[in-house]
């Protein structure tokens, strides 16, 4: 501290800074601190209190958002856990994936004329003069409601709306 004031003191711009401030009035100098502590307490306001302040009002504006979100998640965590495949792979998969094409193609009135697994989760179906809007209706259903979907087709025709088809069904 002492080394401060000794450079302060030595250096020739302070000491006519304080030899300007001794020819003031006593009422100058009164003002010219008061002008100074305003000074000092607008740069720490403006440039300490109000960043902290409006950093604080985004933290609690992010942080509402966040919980809302949270709450959301917590709400909508059925829909995400309906989504998620149950099945533990390989044959048990094929299996249940079977069962739902066949499940949904009884309820569309289509007859699987042949299948068989492909790969570990994937399965190949043959479709014989199936009328198209009913193939069309099925594979939006498998897709829509069982999150199975079509990784490769081949539709031919059968005769006017009819239509023969070879697909390969994967979750």
């Amino acid at each position: 501290m002492k080394s401060l004031m000794t450079t302060l003191k030595s250096h020739p711009a302070f000491n006519s800074a304080i030899v300007a401030w001794h020819r003031l009035s006593r009422n100058d100098q009164r003002a010219l601190l008061l002008l100074a502590v305003v000074v000092v307490v607008a740069i720490l306001y403006l440039g300490l209190w109000l960043p902290s302040q409006r950093g604080l009002e985004e933290a609690r504006r992010q942080h509402a958002v966040q919980v809302e979100l949270l709450e959301w998640m917590h709400a909508n965590r059925h829909v995400v856990e309906g989504l998620a495949p149950r099945s533990n792979g390989g044959e048990a998969s094929t299996e249940s994936l079977l069962r739902l094409v066949s499940e949904v193609a009884r309820a569309q009135d289509i007859a699987l004329r042949r299948f068989e697994p492909d790969g570990t989760t994937g399965l190949r179906v043959w479709l014989e003069g199936v009328p198209f809007h009913a193939f069309a209706g099925w594979v939006e259903k498998l897709q829509v409601e069982h999150r199975i979907t079509v990784s490769q087709v081949a539709v031919d025709s059968a005769g006017p709306g009819m239509v023969n088809v070879r697909a390969v069904l994967s979750r």
